[in-house]
């Protein structure tokens, strides 16, 4: 018997600061799409298997739990998983509960116990 072992799977994550440049990549011909394409097409050729992708639970969640509904608040992330599927990169979301900022002690408890 022949005894198979995978190979190392190699992740990569993208930086947090991605969050702000999401709408950029809804337009194809944006230059942060084309950039962000580019960079994808480098990452699969250098050998990465999948991308953790940072989910910013803020982004999605805009004014509480009841927001993570809303179809059009994941809209952006879907766009950017769609471009690492067509690169043949698997994702791997990285949600992000953490809270900063906020000045109304209600939107601090965003999970419900």
């Amino acid at each position: 018997m022949i005894k198979k072992t995978k190979g190392l799977q190699v992740w990569m994550h993208l930086p947090a600061t991605l969050n702000r440049r999401l709408m950029l990549l809804n337009s194809p011909l944006h230059s942060c799409s084309v950039l962000f394409l580019k960079q994808l097409k480098t990452a699969k050729s250098l050998g990465v298997d999948a991308l953790v992708l940072p989910i910013n639970w803020r982004a999605v969640a805009l004014h509480g739990p009841a927001d993570i509904n809303n179809e059009d608040n994941w809209q952006n992330y879907r766009n950017a998983i769609e471009l690492c599927i067509r690169q043949v990169l698997n994702v791997i979301p990285e949600f992000n509960f953490g809270v900063t900022g906020l000045n109304d002690f209600v939107l601090l408890n965003l999970l419900s116990d």
